[in-house]
């Protein structure tokens, strides 16, 4: 299953995010997932934002479904923004880019 949180959200309405959360674990519901492994695959600060009030709402329901989590994957995850960390990740591009 792919879930990609609307931009709208993300940007200029973020109070909307537990809603969409409560949304996306009403699917799982209905997919009836509790009973298979599930990793996630989260991608840069919106799928990191989401992920955590889908966190939120999984624990809210746990006595009603509790879903068989074995993992999740970080794309591009959420990170401080800083000069260290802006220097690190500029460094890491530059050094295994191939410029040719």
């Amino acid at each position: 299953m792919r879930f990609i949180t609307p931009v709208k959200v993300l940007f200029w309405d973020a109070r909307k995010l537990p809603s969409v959360a409560k949304r996306l674990v009403s699917l799982l519901q209905e997919m009836q997932l509790e009973s298979h492994p599930t990793f996630f695959h989260i991608f840069s600060n919106g799928g990191g934002f989401t992920y955590s009030y889908v966190l939120r709402e999984l624990a809210r329901v746990e006595s009603n479904f509790k879903m068989d989590i074995r993992g999740t994957i970080f794309d591009s995850a959420p990170a401080p923004r800083n000069m260290q960390t802006c220097f690190k990740a500029l460094s890491n591009i530059l050094e295994t880019a191939n410029f040719k």
